[in-house]
């Protein structure tokens, strides 16, 4: 099991979880779109801060 890093992990997580559980709903409901909206909305400020951290890493590994 993946372990999270932070609450926006966890939450996008437990969404995931709960769409593929409730898969058919989702689906018979033509919710699939709003839902990867949703994903993509908890997961954009981790997203920024990774590739800030990643980009300063890669800097510094560089400089080496």
């Amino acid at each position: 099991m993946i372990k999270s890093s932070n609450n926006g992990d966890k939450e996008a997580d437990l969404l995931c979880g709960d769409t593929i559980v409730n898969y058919k709903t989702v689906q018979s409901f033509g919710h699939e779109d709003a839902i990867f909206q949703m994903y993509e909305n908890i997961l954009a400020p981790n997203l920024a801060r990774q590739k800030s951290t990643s980009f300063k890493t890669g800097f510094a590994l560089g400089l080496n």
